[in-house]
């Protein structure tokens, strides 16, 4: 999962034919306008407050189970000092939220080896 403001990431990925690699936007973070238009494919989250709150939700619920997984300092000391007002200065928390949105979105989701095509 991308922040949908990272447009020169996905074009880098698109001139490499790797856009494959990038989520489409979650069901519940499309808007209504966007909903009317069902055939593009929306790229990552957008970065609105409903959508940052519940990233930080998902991390909580993450850090309750599996905090003792955690083996990375610069996290950690990001996880202690993390506050919402200065949420700009906490790059790895905005990972950590995208990484959460996107296992959310994919839960359910059976994972299949692509049909292999023949070029004959």
């Amino acid at each position: 999962m991308l922040e949908f403001t990272k447009i020169t990431f996905q074009q880098f990925l698109r001139d490499r034919k790797k856009d494959n690699l990038l989520m489409s936007r979650p069901e519940y973070a499309v808007s209504v306008r966007a909903k009317k238009k069902p055939t593009k494919r929306l790229i990552g989250v957008p970065s609105t407050e409903a959508v940052i709150k519940h990233g930080l939700e998902l991390i909580s619920a993450f850090l309750s189970d599996y905090y003792y997984t955690i083996d990375y300092p610069e996290m950690l000391e990001e996880l202690l000092k993390y506050t919402y007002e200065n949420k700009r200065k906490f790059d790895i928390i905005a990972a950590m939220s995208c990484c959460e949105i996107g296992d959310e979105a994919l839960t359910g989701i059976t994972p299949m080896k692509p049909a292999v095509t023949n070029k004959t």
